[in-house]
């Protein structure tokens, strides 16, 4: 791996990125939301920051749609016509503390925000300047990470491991664990019918193909 470039920010540190074309978003905590132009991949250049948001840990994009959960606020949505000028829509404020968050690739008018005890809530934003609020669904631990990906939206509920979620009615939607907790597991990532999930220090594989025997 050879290290393409380097780029340091004074007084912030990065939560969170996604990448888009030729465009990279972060999640600068304190600072925000910060979009970057990989025009020139080996020198980003600053485009634009987003100021209004206190404490951003999470991103998720559908389109030119931005949600990002913030520490303070909740999850805030912000569109963005170009991406140097972006414009701050709804927020839908969290019971405890949003954490995490991914549009259901299913229905990206949907999506799922991991609310740490809290548990996790879905929302419509079909209408992102008025968001609103599904369910909320208590969970049997923190919810600390959700992966939006079809055919089966996940959480990740730390020691108590992964469930799966049916949301076939979102109003009510139904949890299903298909891996233990035994070690601390954290921020996952889902594609198909794999996904990669944190554990302490390591990175775990695992294949849901049959959902009741996971394997690593």
């Amino acid at each position: 791996i050879k290290l393409a470039w380097n780029k340091s920010y004074q007084n912030a540190n990065f939560y969170d990125f996604l990448v888009t074309a030729k465009t990279l978003i972060a999640a600068a905590g304190p600072k925000g939301v910060i979009v970057y132009s990989l025009e020139t991949p080996n020198s980003p250049v600053r485009v634009k920051r987003v100021k209004s948001l206190e404490a951003t840990s999470s991103l998720a994009l559908n389109g030119k749609l931005l949600a990002a959960t913030d520490d303070d606020l909740g999850t805030v949505f912000v569109s963005f016509p170009t991406w140097d000028a972006p414009e701050v829509l709804g927020t839908v404020p969290a019971v405890s503390q949003a954490l995490d968050c991914a549009f259901l690739s299913s229905d990206p008018t949907k999506l799922l925000v991991a609310e740490g005890s809290g548990g996790f809530r879905v929302v419509d934003a079909s209408d992102p300047n008025f968001p609103t609020t599904l369910s909320l669904t208590p969970a049997p631990a923190p919810v600390v990470s959700v992966s939006g990906f079809y055919p089966r939206p996940y959480l990740s509920c730390s020691e108590q491991g992964l469930y799966f979620v049916d949301l076939a009615n979102p109003s009510a939607p139904q949890t299903d664990q298909v891996m233990q907790g035994q070690a601390r597991r954290g921020p996952l990532a889902v594609k198909g019918n794999y996904a990669i999930v944190s554990s302490d220090s390591y990175l775990e594989s695992w294949d849901f193909s049959d959902p009741a025997h996971p394997s690593k």
